[in-house]
């Protein structure tokens, strides 16, 4: 088994449906040509990042479009320059009340529940001192500094769900929030809490229209300041300790190679990609995994791009 660093993203799969974690995250099986949401939510945070790096619209729209690419879809190039253009008039760079000090970047460190001694720790391990810690990735879309000096890890969630308040409740109760908190702290830094930064990828074309329309009230909202305070952070460290001993007895007890519970936990009742491999008894998935590729997650390569 190869040693892996978890992340939210990998996390929130297994959570949701275990195979579909072994498929995508340790057999590394992925679709070939990845979703239309998928591409315009990359896109977005592509023109984001250079917005955020005092670059101008055009070369954030630029960077959207060139990364959306011109493949067909709702959410196509277009729609992604339009978004672009509207968010960068919503938050004109020039007005925010923020400073950007990390944008888009890599990060890698090992959390500590309590107390974490020895030098033989794995990526999770519990320790014979009693104590617990585990090495924990991400990408950081930014982290921001007020003149207070406080400063927030700042999330970009794109998503086609309406941005209610039942969403922006569910988010501020997000764990993943709280999990990059949790490692800004872990890496020395300062940081009091999270916003998220939300834009409202709609694909919903109207009758005459070509691309999806842009609503500059409804289609933007940033959630926060959502403090963090240390209860909180322990308590997401114990539950990624569940979480990571439920997926080193699967490991333990069935493998790689046989598959592991499905559990049916798919959002919006839509069934993920990995249907075919649900649908056929383990025998047949060597054939099955022919219609995927084979191409690992990295957060870190993510970043690089």
């Amino acid at each position: 088994m190869t040693i892996w660093i978890p992340d939210y993203t990998a996390i929130a799969a297994f959570r949701e449906n275990p195979e579909a974690f072994r498929l995508k995250y340790r057999l590394h099986l992925v679709p070939a040509t990845p979703g239309d949401k998928m591409r315009a939510g990359s896109a977005l945070h592509a023109g984001r990042r250079v917005l955020f790096a005092g670059g101008s619209v055009e070369d954030a729209v630029q960077a959207a479009r060139a990364h959306r690419g011109e493949a067909p879809g709702a959410r196509n190039a277009e729609h992604v320059e339009r978004l672009m253009r509207a968010y960068a008039a919503v938050y004109p760079r020039d007005a925010e009340p923020f400073e950007v000090v990390a944008n888009e970047a890599y990060c890698e460190a090992r959390i500590h529940a309590l107390r974490c001694t020895g030098s033989n720790a794995t990526n999770y391990s519990v320790l014979q001192t009693g104590t617990f810690c585990f090495d924990f990735c991400g990408i950081l879309d930014s982290a921001i500094r007020f003149p207070d000096s406080s400063e927030y890890v700042m999330d970009c969630k794109s998503t086609g769900a309406s941005l209610n308040a039942a969403w922006q409740t569910t988010m501020a109760l997000g764990d993943q929030f709280t999990g990059y908190v949790a490692l800004r702290r872990a890496l020395g830094h300062r940081c009091d809490g999270y916003f998220v930064d939300a834009i409202h990828v709609n694909d919903y074309i109207r009758k005459g229209a070509t691309v999806p329309t842009v609503d500059l009230e409804r289609d933007f909202v940033r959630l926060g300041p959502v403090p963090v305070p240390p209860w909180r952070v322990e308590r997401w460290t114990r539950d990624m300790q569940y979480t990571l001993a439920q997926i080193a007895e699967l490991e333990r007890t069935r493998g790689l190679d046989t598959p592991w519970p499905i559990y049916q936990n798919w959002p919006y009742g839509k069934v993920d990609e990995y249907r075919d491999f649900y649908e056929t008894p383990a025998e047949l998935h060597s054939e099955t995994a022919k219609l995927f590729e084979r191409r690992a997650w990295s957060p870190r390569a993510v970043a690089d791009e």
